[in-house]
């Protein structure tokens, strides 16, 4: 079964570009694949729901809303829309849509290392942050992403050799 999903992912990146599927839908594929291949320390098990936030963003999105209807890690997928950073601390993955400043990034890669959280967002401009674990980026025409390793570790979270091997880019820093 995982490797099928994986396959699909592949697919994606391999041979379908942004012009032909709308870029939302490869952003929420993407979201919902890379997230399967990492593993969460033990107190993210416990929860009774996996917590995809979006960090204070309340823009509704239907694409993303219909992640609610699949699982990762057999349990059920939540989307919680317009997270602030006193709350959390629940979240598997933080989804950053929009450009911040340095010290909501600094407070969002506290929050991270202590809650196990990874950080995934949409590349804005030229600019790296290395708050942000994983990043997605449009390059020829495809949607690709770069891994920022040391983050994922520093928050105790493992990363699989699959989505490693498939990123664009692995950093070390």
């Amino acid at each position: 079964m995982r490797w099928a999903l994986w396959g699909c992912l592949a697919f994606f990146m391999s041979s379908v570009s942004a012009k032909t599927v709308n870029i939302e839908k490869l952003t929420v594929v993407y979201l919902y694949q890379l997230s399967r291949l990492i593993t969460w320390p033990a107190d993210k098990k416990q929860l009774a729901h996996f917590n995809l936030c979006l960090f204070e963003d309340d823009q509704r999105s239907k694409l993303l809303d219909s992640l609610e209807a699949k699982t990762i890690d057999d349990k059920a997928i939540k989307i919680n829309y317009a997270m602030a950073a006193d709350n959390m601390q629940d979240c598997h993955v933080l989804f950053i849509r929009q450009l911040l400043n340095e010290a909501d990034y600094d407070v969002i890669r506290g929050l991270s290392y202590q809650h196990h959280i990874l950080t995934v967002s949409k590349q804005i401009g030229e600019r790296k942050n290395k708050a942000v674990m994983i990043e997605l980026f449009k390059k020829k025409q495809r949607l690709r992403f770069r891994v920022n390793y040391s983050e994922t570790q520093t928050a105790l979270l493992e990363v699989s050799s699959r989505l490693l091997a498939l990123a664009a880019e692995v950093r070390h820093e």
